[in-house]
């Protein structure tokens, strides 16, 4: 009956190397965030940054929401953008506290390409289903 506290165990271990990672791990590229909080230090500086939902704004300033925070994006006001738009961006600090961009990518349907990809999570549960059953005395999964 050793394999339920080893599991438990290596559950723990699996927990703690993922918060020494967060906590502990290498220092990666500045946030968006974090260059616009202080824009006099990080002027001029190049940011990249991924997904992020755009809250608010209009014409040439929209405001993103990275992680519950806000940023602000000088964007070209010839772009259609509107609130909900998921959008990647490279672009530079300004003192002023906003992100210039020089590129930017509108994600087109990225909710529709969440729910397709959960269809082949759906057909493996559905034969790990029918061909195993839990054995709760022996804590495992067995053929039928």
């Amino acid at each position: 009956m050793l394999r339920i506290p080893a599991i438990i165990f290596l559950l723990i271990i699996i927990i703690a190397l993922g918060a020494y990672a967060a906590w502990q791990g290498p220092r990666g590229e500045i946030t968006s965030w974090e260059a616009v909080a202080a824009p006099e230090k990080y002027e001029g500086r190049e940011i990249k940054a991924g997904y992020n939902r755009i809250i608010g704004g209009g014409g040439s300033y929209w405001t993103v929401g990275p992680f519950g925070h806000y940023v602000v994006l000088k964007i070209d006001p010839r772009l259609s953008l509107e609130p909900g738009n998921f959008i990647s961006y490279q672009g530079q600090v300004r003192k002023d506290g906003y992100i210039e961009t020089n590129e930017i990518y509108i994600h087109k349907e990225r909710g529709f390409k969440y729910l397709v990809s959960l269809i082949p999570l759906f057909v493996i549960l559905f034969w790990f289903g029918r061909e195993y059953r839990f054995n709760q005395r022996k804590f495992y999964f067995e053929e039928k």
